[in-house]
């Protein structure tokens, strides 16, 4: 099976969560950055609920991702303060979000963020927890991972997964002292995927017109589908089939990722999730023409307030349709259509596992580009 996380999708979107499986449970824009290293004590801090209704709060945590992602040299844009708002806001009934803040002087220094999916994988969460450059080393992130990982024990959960990125030799410096607090606290890398670039400006379309001719002689028994945001009703099930692949048909390394139930009903509320959000989504599908079954899909997300880049969302191919190229039509007919209603949007992001290598191919042959490396860790409790 031909298999792509999204870095972005329909439901909570404030941690990027991996891998693909992981993504398909909670799908969401922002990065996870584990960055406090030592303890130590820190007098006059608060750590309290996030409060979605407080003004204060939406504009204090966007600042802190924003100082936090330019400190750590990350490859994440600014998000604006509305997205923030209505990812909390605009979300389903198959997800629980659990967020604190630590306030110093009525200033967000820090903050925590948990998602758990409530129909299945209940054993799971996902943790994000940064804190202010300025702030570092007092044991703020280690407060907000203690408090935050003792609410997530009486909710049940015993296995917490986050991610923390990692610069190549060769490539731009980051701050990677993510890895180093995760792993004191008990985490422990169960993946590695690669954050790649497209630079669309540079993009030589000719070589695509090649790639894209070459595979269709490959396909000549299946088409191609493209819509916005809402699936075709003849589409939905097939769709629900795939989703459901991106749990169990896709690189996991060590990570407890466990089968979902994908139903029409929640393929509907993503979909509406996506919509109240302001996100334009992209889809291309491949159908089989005879038996109509659905092949494959690619998805990108194209956030409010994001006019430049976009994100990557899952692309997934069935085994038994694969060895047909779908895959690179999948990606180059979403890219162009991406191109034709955005032109000035230059880059698009995407991750993959580092043993995705059939993916991986494509991806570099029709232009990304090797960003960074992202560690998922994971920490298990006793069930």
């Amino acid at each position: 099976m031909t298999v792509e996380h999204n870095a972005f999708q329909a439901e909570p979107q404030n941690l990027r969560l991996r891998p693909i499986g992981i993504q398909a449970l909670y799908k969401n824009p922002s990065h996870f950055f584990l960055s406090c290293r030592k303890i130590c004590h820190m007098h006059n801090i608060d750590i309290v609920p996030l409060d979605p209704t407080d003004i204060s709060h939406i504009r204090g945590v966007t600042e802190l991702t924003h100082s936090v992602r330019e400190h750590n040299l990350s490859p994440w844009p600014r998000f604006p303060a509305v997205m923030e708002l209505a990812t909390r806001f605009f979300t389903t009934r198959y997800n629980k979000k659990i967020e604190y803040l630590a306030v110093s002087e009525q200033s967000v220094v820090g903050a925590s963020h948990a998602a758990l999916s409530t129909d299945d994988n209940q054993h799971l969460a996902m943790l994000e927890v940064m804190v202010h450059p300025e702030y570092r080393r007092q044991g703020i992130g280690s407060q907000l991972l203690q408090v935050t990982e003792k609410r997530l024990q009486d909710e049940g959960r015993h296995t917490f997964i986050a991610s923390s990125i990692e610069g190549y030799p060769d490539g731009e410096a980051m701050d990677e002292s993510g890895l180093a607090f995760a792993h004191h606290h008990g985490y422990h890398t169960s993946l590695i995927e690669v954050q790649r670039r497209n630079d669309l400006f540079a993009v030589d379309e000719r070589e695509l017109d090649d790639l894209l001719a070459d595979a269709w002689k490959h396909a000549q028994d299946y088409e191609l589908i493209q819509y916005y945001n809402s699936a075709p009703e003849d589409l939905v099930e097939g769709l629900c089939v795939l989703h459901e692949g991106m749990y169990t048909d896709v690189p996991l390394g060590d990570t407890d990722i466990r089968e979902v139930d994908f139903t029409p009903e929640r393929l509907r509320a993503r979909e509406r999730a996506s919509l109240e959000r302001g996100v334009v989504q992209p889809h291309s599908v491949i159908r089989h023409k005879a038996s109509k079954e659905i092949a494959g899909f690619s998805v990108i997300n194209v956030f409010p307030g994001s006019e430049d880049i976009a994100y990557q969302d899952d692309t997934i191919v069935h085994k038994t349709h694969r060895g047909h190229r779908l895959g690179t039509i999948l990606k180059i007919a979403n890219q162009r259509e991406l191109r034709r209603i955005r032109p000035q949007l230059r880059y698009i992001d995407t991750w993959n596992a580092e043993s995705n290598e059939h993916m991986i191919a494509i991806n570099e042959a029709i232009g990304y580009r090797k960003l960074c490396r992202e560690h998922e860790l994971q920490k298990k409790l006793s069930e």
